[in-house]
């Protein structure tokens, strides 16, 4: 193989298992959306449950590094890939607000622990002289298959059980490649640095505004403008 294309060997597990993770989540977040509307569930109650998932996903974010330095990359990435593949068959069996309130929290927990793990893995694995084409590959591979399983909406009916379970099997689908990487995984450091969540603030104050304005932006359209395609 090309020395300069070396360095894609262990990015080929975390990137297959990245896209299968987003194939499952991302259209599940456009599905819930439609799901609840079919259901005759109000705005407001939709609302609270997509927001939930972002409730999730910011606790998420903030405890995946110590799990991912305790227990290491793939066993953290095999555990919230199937806590989450969990949730959303739970989903399909029960579906009222509580307990789907309930599943989209633990469900950001599990999605933000497994983004986590695949941008820290790449970015510990590379060096600085492939930093920029690791990162850029990865952005790639995210938003393809972020557009791509958008079609996956309109090829099964969200009126039966059967988007549960395709997305079910998507998400335990993506334990697969990382389960078998032949490529050493990068060191996970024990000794976490403890930051004040003021002294982050400090650091990067446009980087918390931007990040907010921005998410609450996102937030809203992937939350309704799935129901407002519909009806339009």
């Amino acid at each position: 193989m090309n020395q300069k294309l070396k360095f894609l060997n262990p990015l080929i597990a975390p990137l297959l298992s990245l896209g299968f993770v987003v194939c499952s989540s991302t259209p599940f977040l456009t599905f819930i959306s439609l799901k609840l509307q079919v259901e005759d569930f109000t705005e407001t109650v939709i609302g609270i449950v997509q927001s939930s998932f972002y409730l999730g996903f910011l606790i998420g974010s903030l405890r995946a590094e110590k799990i991912i330095a305790r227990v290491g990359y793939i066993r953290s990435f095999v555990c919230f890939s199937a806590i989450f593949g969990a949730t959303v068959l739970i989903q399909g069996m029960y579906i009222s607000a509580i307990s789907w309130i309930a599943m989209r929290i633990i469900g950001g927990i599990s999605i933000a622990t497994l983004y986590v793990i695949i941008e820290s893995w790449l970015l510990c694995g590379s060096s600085k002289k492939t930093r920029g084409k690791t990162l850029s590959l990865y952005m790639i591979a995210l938003y393809g298959a972020q557009s791509f399983s958008q079609l996956i909406i309109d090829a099964i009916n969200i009126e039966t059980i059967t988007p549960f379970l395709v997305f079910g099997i998507l998400c335990y689908l993506s334990i697969i490649p990382i389960s078998i990487n032949y490529s050493k995984t990068p060191e996970t450091s024990h000794e976490v640095v403890k930051k004040s969540y003021l002294e982050v603030y400090k650091a990067s104050p446009l980087s918390f505004w931007g990040s907010l304005a921005s998410g609450i932006i996102l937030g809203a359209i992937y939350s309704f403008l799935p129901i407002y395609a519909k009806l339009n």
